[in-house]
């Protein structure tokens, strides 16, 4: 079941290949794998960081390793609730990789929350249709 709903996760992402921790951890010497986001998929309670797996390690263009450093920095800013350090990692992304979805995902986040910050009990959890 989780599959399949990991499969539909990637609708609302752009995403073509969602994994479990486990799944980017086993792949990790061979498979380009990002921390995508910490979700809650519908209908369910429990929440769990899905990975996009982008492609072969060896296969990857410089430009594209650049883009997912820019990207990867700008998630580390995020959960540190370091809104506009992430704004400007996240547009470096693009700048490099104009159609990178989960970065445009986040850019737009972080303007949202530079205009009205989230509250204390903010987790950074977001559920995600699979319908």
């Amino acid at each position: 079941i989780l599959a399949g709903q990991l499969a539909a996760a990637n609708k609302p992402y752009g995403t073509r290949i969602l994994a479990t921790e486990a799944v980017a951890q086993a792949v990790i010497n061979e498979v380009k794998a990002r921390r995508l986001d910490v979700v809650r998929l519908e209908g369910r309670r429990e929440t769990f960081p899905v990975h996009e797996l982008i492609g072969a390690l060896q296969a990857l263009p410089e430009e594209r390793r650049h883009s997912l450093e820019f990207y990867e920095a700008g998630i580390a800013c995020y959960q540190k609730r370091e809104w506009l350090a992430a704004a400007r990692h996240f547009e470096a992304a693009l700048a490099l990789h104009a159609d990178d979805r989960p970065a445009k995902i986040y850019h737009e986040r972080c303007a949202l929350f530079l205009d009205v910050p989230p509250g204390d009990d903010w987790d950074g959890v977001a559920t995600v249709s699979v319908r």
